[in-house]
């Protein structure tokens, strides 16, 4: 029996990508032996969230640091949850301290200091994080930010970043990192010897499980509404669409993408675009099946998990030319410069115009070995390989 100490105490609300990592590795880590012990230092928001993504049974021990049921989007009542959580993150580590040993692992499911921070409290085991997605400059990174506040909530994530890859290099933290983090680190002065590659990953039996009768959607956006995904612009060249495109519908899901609706209703658009705000993962994927098109205008991004999972979907995708994903994707993408949207809307329209086109993406999709790897077994027996090794 092993014990697993897992950080995921910077959750606030959403889906973020190195939460969903950890918790499908987690997940298949108990699957293949269910003797392991995992305990989970995290708030009444990840504990729900542990269990709505179905991380539970009885070798699974919640640990709690906060209680609150929603968290107000104040930038300071934000900083003062996490200063609690790194508190009583760091009087929790340190009463399970009793029960560690030299083979026991200590993730952290993030570089957020609320999960960087305790797993210093131990003396013994095994540490690692995982670092899933790099800070982009606050003062460039972004077309537009729509409030003050979203500027200076980047320029602490970046400050944070800072802060934990200078304690990672410090100590004898290992990392999981994605491709696109690992030269970061390495040019942080981190060892070398100390970073592991890992990738996103979907589960492919599941998506497959998932079937739509007919198309009701042109195309959709799913994912965490914030300023760096480009939804303005794909807005604005769904208004394009519309006037070639008779009776062209977009979908928009994922938390708080309630927030474009003042947008969508500017740009006279309410019968063109159906926002649904946060879906569960079951519907997620019928929604999907049920478009033509995946559309992800991304500013910044790291590994986004939603390209994985519209590609195991079977959809083109068009998304803007991002530097990291010729490192993932190859040719699987249809790509546009980034920031042009009137130059994504003729994409669009294009693509929609041919049929034979989308048939040939599908197939090419579907059939193709290099989306194979990023199945969530396997990147969970390279985690296990990786820290019983070490």
């Amino acid at each position: 029996m092993r014990k697993i100490i897992v950080f995921l105490n910077s959750y606030l609300h959403g889906i973020a990508g190195g939460d969903v990592w950890v918790i499908e590795v987690m997940k298949r880590i108990l699957k293949q032996n269910n003797n392991n012990e995992i305990y989970i230092v995290t708030s009444e928001l990840g504990k729900k969230f542990c269990q709505d993504m179905h991380l539970k049974g009885e070798n699974v021990h919640f640990l709690i640091t906060t209680d609150e049921s929603d968290i107000r989007k104040t930038l300071c009542n934000i900083i003062f949850v996490y200063l609690k959580r790194i508190v009583r993150g760091l009087i929790i580590s340190s009463s399970l301290r009793r029960i560690t040993d030299i083979n026991t692992i200590i993730f952290a499911s993030s570089i957020f200091l609320p999960d960087i921070i305790p797993i210093f409290a131990f003396e013994k085991g095994k540490k690692f994080t995982i670092f899933h997605m790099a800070a982009p400059n606050p003062l460039r990174g972004y077309r537009s930010y729509p409030s003050f506040l979203d500027r200076i909530r980047s320029l602490l994530f970046w400050i944070n970043e800072k802060i934990a890859l200078t304690l990672i290099k410090m100590s004898q933290i290992s990392v999981f990192a994605l491709p696109t983090t690992v030269d970061l680190l390495s040019k942080n002065g981190i060892d070398r010897n100390r970073i592991f590659i890992t990738y996103n990953g979907v589960d492919f039996e599941y998506i497959g499980r998932f079937n739509c009768s007919e198309k009701k959607y042109h195309a959709c956006w799913i994912g965490r509404a914030h300023p760096q995904k480009g939804v303005e612009d794909l807005l604005k060249a769904w208004k394009l669409v519309v006037e070639q495109v008779d009776n062209a519908k977009l979908l928009l899901a994922g938390p708080e993408t309630e927030n474009y609706i003042p947008l969508v209703e500017r740009l006279d658009l309410r019968s063109n675009v159906d926002v649904k705000g946060f879906v569960p993962q079951e519907e997620k994927f019928k929604l999907m099946k049920e478009s033509l098109l995946f559309v992800f205008p991304s500013y910044h991004e790291s590994f986004p998990i939603a390209i994985l999972e519209a590609l195991a979907c079977g959809l083109p995708i068009i998304a803007y030319d991002l530097t990291i994903y010729k490192k993932t994707y190859n040719d699987l993408l249809i790509t546009v410069p980034v920031g042009n949207w009137k130059f994504l809307a003729k994409k669009i329209v294009e693509t929609l115009g041919n049929v034979e086109k989308i048939k040939k993406f599908n197939k090419k999709i579907t059939s193709s070995k290099a989306i194979l790897k990023y199945s969530w077994d396997n990147i969970a027996n390279n985690f296990w390989e990786v820290i019983t090794t070490l």
